[in-house]
């Protein structure tokens, strides 16, 4: 019974108050008629809005009292009332001629027939209804019991209408509803007052393209994608009437109590050149009947309530108590688990270390006896090459030898030097020979030049005699004179070749043409001197020109074998520096030879020293290789047996390994359910202690520890809501409804 009344008290009233209902399919009557005919939407949108608020759960039930009212008001754009309207439907169930009525309104047309009616006296109205329905309208100056009050923001910052029309920026559009009507009751002996309970309805629809992330508080969003339909619902004055400690209900573990009974409607939205049109806002005063409240006051369950409420106190108390004891339990619990997993971890990872050494193991193993393999392999290979090794020294030192003894016996050493001094001795021959050849080309030289003056010389002695001769034709005084002068000429040449024979450069051979020039030298000088002195004929000229022929041939032969001397010394002195400077180059050679041989000798000792060493030592390597040889044989033969048991000390590893893995994920599943069971159950014993502290007590204290004055306000305001019917007048024996359509002016720029 708590459940089922408390559900509908609380959770109802305060928190599905706000929602908005989907838009429903309901089926027309005949108050939509009287819409249509009284006012007919001016668009589409003025439509869709009074078909989504007509259908929502708080727009009023279906009209089927014998009045049915609606009340239309239109305002500018900020709620302001301009004119009141009211549309009244009598439905004549009984087909009678005449109904009796009580209004208040003032220019009252019917709207659709022509029926009639009176004035009487009391105030009330007869209409000739002839067994029809009547619909009329008129205007009403009466205060609205229900009022709206619009607010807008851009960017944070309240604005007039006229201001915001055409602006961009973040808007926001405030819903704010004055509840007029209140009516006294009495709880419990004590006179209150409450609100009729009105439901204020409002919708409004933005352009998508100017509109963007729409946000409604204490309503919904719709969009169709070219408009969003926004529709929000305010209980005005409800919260007051059920006296509810707000405070109380905000530490009510996830209650907004501002949001819970809300008593505004406020939209926010980005908006580029804001244009709103009109608003609609529909008010209906069964709110409680619609939310199915209206049995919630019935004195049984009340008293339910009541007792259930002390009842889940104690079961509260002892849960809390039972919540404690398992909390402890699961604890243990899972410290056992944490235990396990732990040591069960410990193991995995032990095995899984061991899984890897055996791995590791056999893996060495493997390299090792395939290594073993390969050095025994090596050892066999080392042992032959240290026999050969051992050969190959032995023969080396067997030709080193004879090579030393070779060199020895030979006096290779002694010889090299030997070589070597007589190269040295002939260097130096060649360097004298050098040096005579260059005196000897010198005096060839002068050979040569005295030559061809005699030449010269011997020349002009013939232009003398033949002056001389040319000097006895003409008989004249200047024959002396020329023979004078030839004989000084003549005299000239032969000193020149007297010169020429005392030089050691000139050769036997040209002495002996030089001695016979000097005989006809003499033999001229002798016929000019005795020309001179007894005087001259041609017959003596002429013989004396035979003589100095004879003796310019002389002359010129002398030259020419003086020339040729000259250039045959040249050649011997420049044969002569190459001789010498080959003859340095051998004796250096052989210099270098006999260092080299020496050298050579020192080495050959040496290798034959170290040969020797050698064929010792390969001979002892020979014989350790093959030991080693024998050694790795015999290490190689158990290669078999340990790698088999490696194998099989690392499949037992890793067979262990998995093994003791899955014992690691079933104790680790099992340390999570631990965990999560823990934790399931702490949340669920803080749950409880919170439910009890913030959810029982808090509850029991909003009500002032007591359910039933709050179950009689409900009552009360429920009865509220059921005794307002009209607006403009009933006459008592006529049932009735009223429901109130406020109509906002729209906002938009003038252009």
């Amino acid at each position: 019974m708590y459940k089922k009344y408390m559900s509908k008290a609380t959770a109802v009233i305060l928190t599905a108050a706000m929602a908005v209902c989907a838009v429903g399919c309901a089926n027309s009557t005949g108050e939509d008629e009287v819409i249509e005919e009284v006012i007919t939407p001016s668009n589409d949108e003025e439509a869709t809005l009074e078909k989504t608020i007509a259908n929502s759960s708080f727009s009023g039930k279906d009209a089927k009292e014998g009045k049915v009212e609606t009340v239309y008001v239109t305002t500018d754009c900020t709620g302001a009332v301009n004119d009141v309207i009211v549309s009244d439907w009598i439905r004549n169930t009984d087909g009678s001629d005449e109904i009796k009525d009580v209004t208040n309104l003032e220019n009252i047309v019917n709207v659709k027939g022509r029926e009639t009616y009176t004035d009487n006296e009391d105030g009330s109205i007869s209409w000739n209804a002839c067994g029809s329905d009547i619909y009329y309208q008129g205007y009403s100056n009466e205060e609205l019991p229900v009022g709206v009050h619009v607010t807008y923001t851009l960017d944070g910052e309240e604005v007039a209408p006229q201001d915001i029309a055409g602006k961009s920026g973040h808007v926001g559009i405030r819903f704010d509803y004055t509840n007029n009507a209140k009516e006294a009751i009495e709880i419990d002996g004590n006179s209150t007052e409450v609100y009729v309970p009105f439901a204020m309805v409002s919708g409004l629809m933005l352009d998508s393209s100017k509109f963007t992330n729409v946000e409604v508080t204490g309503g919904k969003a719709i969009s169709d994608g070219n408009n969003t339909v926004v529709v929000g619902v305010a209980l005005p004055g409800l919260k007051e009437s059920l006296n509810l400690d707000e405070e109380k209900l905000e530490q009510i573990d996830g209650l907004d109590a501002e949001l819970a009974i809300p008593d505004y409607v406020e939209i926010e939205a980005d908006t580029t050149d804001f244009e709103l049109g009109m608003t609609l806002t529909m008010a209906s005063s069964d709110v409680l009947d619609d939310m199915g409240l209206t049995g919630l006051a019935d004195e049984d369950a009340v008293e339910d309530v009541e007792n259930n409420m002390s009842l889940l106190a104690d079961g509260a108390g002892q849960l809390v108590n039972g919540a404690g004891e398992l909390k402890s339990g699961v604890n243990d619990l899972k410290e056992g688990t944490s235990a396990l997993y732990d040591g069960s971890r410990d193991l995995y990872n032990g095995s899984v270390s061991l899984a890897d050494g055996a791995g590791q193991l056999y893996d060495g193993v493997s390299a090792y006896t395939s290594g073993a393999s390969q050095i025994n392999d090596g050892a066999a290979q080392l042992a032959d090459g240290a026999k050969s090794l051992a050969d190959g020294a032995n023969s080396a030192k067997t030709g080193s030898s004879q090579l030393r003894s070779a060199m020895e016996s030979g006096d290779i050493v002694g010889n090299a030097n030997a070589l070597a001094s007589g190269a040295g001795q002939v260097s130096d021959g060649a360097g004298s020979l050098a040096a005579g050849v260059a005196a000897l080309k010198d005096g060839a030289a002068g050979v040569s030049a005295g030559a061809a003056s005699l030449s010269e010389n011997m020349g002009q002695i013939q232009a003398g005699v033949m002056a001389l001769e040319g000097a006895v034709a003409g008989a004249g005084e200047t024959t002396a004179a020329a023979a004078t002068s030839a004989g000084t000429d003549i005299g000239t040449a032969a000193a020149t070749l007297g010169a020429l024979l005392n030089s050691e450069s000139v050769s036997d051979e040209d002495k002996a043409v030089i001695m016979q020039a000097l005989g006809s030298l003499e033999s001229a000088g002798n016929t000019l001197s005795s020309l001179s002195s007894a005087g001259m004929d041609t017959t003596q000229i002429e013989a004396l020109n035979a003589g100095l022929d004879a003796a310019v041939s002389g002359a010129q032969a002398l030259s020419a074998g003086a020339s040729q001397v000259s250039d045959g010394v040249a050649q011997v002195s420049e044969g002569a520096g190459s001789l010498a400077s080959g003859a340095s180059e051998v004796a250096n050679g052989a210099g270098a030879l006999a260092s080299g041989i020496g050298q050579v000798y020192g080495g050959v000792v040496a290798l034959d020293d170290g040969l020797g060493t050698l064929a010792n030592g390969a001979g002892q390597l020979s014989t350790g290789a093959g030991d080693l040889y024998n050694g790795t044989s015999t290490l190689v033969s158990n290669n078999d047996s340990l790698l088999g048991g490696a194998g099989q000390l690392k499949t037992g590893a890793s067979t262990l390994s998995d093994g003791a893995k899955t014992l690691s994920d079933g104790a680790g599943e099992l340390d999570g359910g631990a965990a999560r069971l823990s934790e399931g159950v702490n949340e669920l014993a803080d749950g409880i202690v919170k439910f009890d502290e913030e959810g029982v007590e808090k509850l029991s204290d909003a009500f002032d520890g007591s359910i039933d004055g709050f179950m009689r306000r409900i009552t009360a305001v429920d009865q509220a809501g059921k005794d307002y019917t009209s607006f403009a007048g009933r006459s008592d024996d006529m049932s009735g409804s009223v429901k109130f359509i406020i109509k906002t002016g729209a906002v938009k720029s003038i252009i």
